[in-house]
C-alpha cells in the first residue's frame, strides 16, 4: 500500500471541520480537491487520536463505536419517534451495551436533539440546519464553522442585516411597494423596452444572415420562440394597488415579541401560497420575483425573462444621462444572456409557449452538439488561480453559451441604435477617458463582472456553482469575438483573441 498523501495542517483541519459538519468523505473529496482516500486517512487518523486523549474516566458515559453510531442514525431516521430507552436495547441486543447519557452524547455529537421518556421527536439534522438562522448564538456557532469551511469567512451576517433581509423576502410585496414608490423612475422601463426590442431583433437578424448549421424549419421555429418571449420589467402592476398589498399582508398575525413565530406563520403563509396553484394552470403573464432581486431570470416553462427593479441600477443600468454604449454593455449583455437562455443546452428543449417539445430536427441538434463542444473544451482550459482549479466546462456550459450569445446580442443592437436614432453619428464620448464608444461598451461588461473570491469560496465556486468564474465569463466570452479584438486589436493567437480557435454558438 501507498503511503498517505501528505496534506499542510490547514488543510486536515479543514477535512476535519467538513466531517464535523456532516460531510461524507466523496463530498469532501470534491470540495476540497483531494482524493477520497486521503479524506477518509485523515478523519480515522483524527478520530484515533480524539479517542487516545478523551479515554472515558471510570464511571463516565462510555464512547459509542462507530458501527452503534451508525445503527442510531439509521433507527433514528427510520422511526423519528424512537426513544433513548428504545436503542439502548437495540444496542444491547446487538452486544454494546451502552447508557441513555451516551446515547444523548451521540445523537448531539451528529446533529440531533436526544428525545425524552414521553417520546419527544427527535429533530432531523436538516431541519435543525435549516433553522440555523433563526436560532441563538450557541447555535450559530455551527452555521459559522459550515461558512468558515466552504466560502472562508471568518464572521455570519449580522443579525440586523439577516431580520431586513428575511422581512424583504417574507413581505416582498409590500417592501417591493415601497423601493418602487423611492427608488424607481418610470422612465426606466421605456429604455428597457428599447434596449429589449434591439436584442430580440438582434438575435433573430444573426439566425437569419450568420447561423450557418441550423436547417430551415428549426431556424424559423427558433425565430417564432424569440418573439414569443415575454419580457416583464421592474415590478408587476397590482403592487400599486393599495387594497391588494393590504389584504395580502392581513393573512398574517405578526408580534414584535415573537421572532420565531412570525417565521412559522410566514414559512406556513408561503406553503399555502405555492398549495393555491396545484392542478391550476399557471398564466405566463404571473410575476413570480420579488421586485427589489438584484438579479435577472429567463424561465423555460414560460419562455419569460424578467427584470425586477432591483437590477436596474448602477452599475448595470445606466439611464439617459450616460451614453447607451454603458447600458448596452451591462444590462443590454444581461438581456441578451436571459434570452438566450431559451436557446442554450437547456431552454431549447422547450417550446415557445414553455413545454417541453422536440422541435429541433436531429441534424441541428447533432450540429449544436458539435458547437456547444469547442465550447466546453474551451473554458475547461481556463485555470482559476483563486480556487487552484480547472473551470469546469460542461457544468457551466449553459450558461456560458448565455454570455457568448448575450454579448453579441448587445453589442449588434447598439451598433443598430447608433444606425437609427443618432442616423450614424457616434455618441460623444466621456471626457477625460480616452475610449470610444465600442471600447467602453465592452468595459462596461467587464465592470459588472468585477469581483473578489476568498480561496474557500473560489472553490465551491468551481465545485458547485452553474457560472464560470466574473473572470472568465469576461475572457471566454471576449477572446470568441471578432468586435472585441477590433475594438482593441487584439493580435490573433493572444489571450484575449483566439482566432481560429475561436467558439461561437449564436
Amino acid at each position: 500500500m501507498g503511503k498517505t498523501k501528505e496534506l499542510s495542517k490547514d488543510v486536515r483541519d479543514k477535512i476535519v471541520d467538513l466531517h464535523k459538519a456532516g460531510m461524507g468523505y466523496k463530498t469532501i473529496g470534491k470540495q476540497l480537491g483531494e482524493k477520497e482516500t486521503t479524506v477518509g486517512a485523515i478523519i480515522r487518523k483524527w478520530k484515533k487520536h480524539k479517542m487516545t486523549i478523551n479515554r472515558p474516566r471510570s464511571g463516565a458515559p462510555r464512547k459509542i463505536s462507530h458501527r452503534g453510531v451508525s445503527m442510531i442514525m439509521r433507527k433514528v431516521r427510520d422511526q423519528p419517534r424512537t426513544t433513548r430507552e428504545e436503542l439502548v436495547n437495540d444496542l444491547k441486543a446487538a452486544g454494546t451495551t451502552v447508557t441513555k447519557k451516551s446515547i444523548g452524547n451521540a445523537l448531539r455529537r451528529n446533529g440531533l436533539k436526544s428525545c425524552s421518556a414521553r417520546k419527544v421527536p427527535l429533530l432531523k439534522k436538516a431541519h435543525v440546519q435549516a433553522r440555523l438562522k433563526f436560532a441563538n448564538e450557541h447555535l450559530n456557532d455551527s452555521e459559522k464553522a459550515w461558512e468558515k469551511v466552504t466560502t472562508g469567512t471568518t464572521s455570519l451576517t449580522p443579525r440586523w442585516d439577516k431580520c431586513v433581509n428575511y422581512v424583504e423576502n417574507t413581505l416582498m410585496y409590500a417592501g417591493g411597494r415601497m423601493f418602487i414608490d423611492k427608488h424607481f423612475q418610470e422612465d426606466k422601463k421605456l429604455m428597457m423596452e428599447e434596449l429589449i426590442d434591439g436584442i430580440r431583433w438582434a438575435f433573430v437578424d444573426m439566425v437569419e444572415k450568420e447561423n450557418d448549421w441550423m436547417d430551415e424549419v428549426t431556424k424559423s421555429k427558433a425565430k417564432e420562440k424569440a418573439h414569443s418571449v415575454l419580457a416583464k420589467v421592474g415590478y408587476p402592476e397590482f403592487i400599486l394597488n393599495d387594497t391588494y398589498i393590504n389584504e395580502d399582508i392581513k393573512r398574517l398575525s405578526l408580534s414584535e415579541k415573537d421572532y420565531f413565530g412570525n417565521v412559522m406563520q410566514t414559512l406556513r403563509f408561503f406553503a399555502q401560497s405555492d398549495i393555491a396553484w396545484l392542478r391550476k394552470t399557471v398564466p405566463r403573464s404571473e410575476w413570480f420575483t420579488n421586485p427589489t432581486t438584484v438579479n435577472a431570470f429567463y424561465s423555460s416553462s414560460t419562455n419569460q425573462i424578467r427584470f425586477p427593479a432591483g437590477e436596474l441600477q448602477k452599475p448595470f443600468f445606466w439611464g439617459l444621462n450616460y451614453p447607451r454604449s454603458l447600458s448596452y454593455g451591462a444590462i443590454g449583455v444581461i438581456v441578451g444572456h436571459e434570452l438566450t437562455h431559451g436557446f442554450d443546452s437547456n431552454g431549447r428543449k422547450y417550446d415557445k409557449n414553455g413545454n417541453m417539445d422536440h422541435w429541433w430536427s436531429n441534424t441541428s441538434i447533432s450540429r449544436f452538439n458539435d458547437k456547444i463542444q469547442c465550447m466546453i473544451n474551451q473554458y475547461n482550459e481556463y485555470h482559476w488561480e483563486e480556487a487552484g482549479l480547472n473551470v469546469r466546462g460542461k457544468r457551466t456550459l449553459a450558461e456560458n453559451i448565455a454570455d457568448n450569445g448575450g454579448m453579441r446580442e448587445a453589442f449588434r443592437a447598439y451598433r443598430k441604435w447608433v444606425e437609427t436614432d443618432r442616423t450614424g453619428r457616434e455618441e460623444p464620448l466621456l471626457p477625460g477617458i480616452g475610449l470610444t464608444n465600442n471600447q467602453l461598451f465592452f468595459l462596461s461588461y467587464a465592470h459588472v463582472r468585477c469581483n473578489s473570491y476568498r480561496s474557500a469560496a473560489a472553490r465551491e465556486q468551481i465545485q458547485s456553482g452553474a457560472h464560470s468564474p466574473p473572470k472568465y465569463r469576461v475572457v471566454g466570452a471576449m477572446s470568441n469575438y471578432e468586435e472585441f479584438h477590433r475594438a482593441y486589436s487584439c493580435p490573433v493567437g493572444s489571450v484575449m483573441n483566439r482566432g481560429d480557435k475561436s467558439c461561437r454558438v449564436w
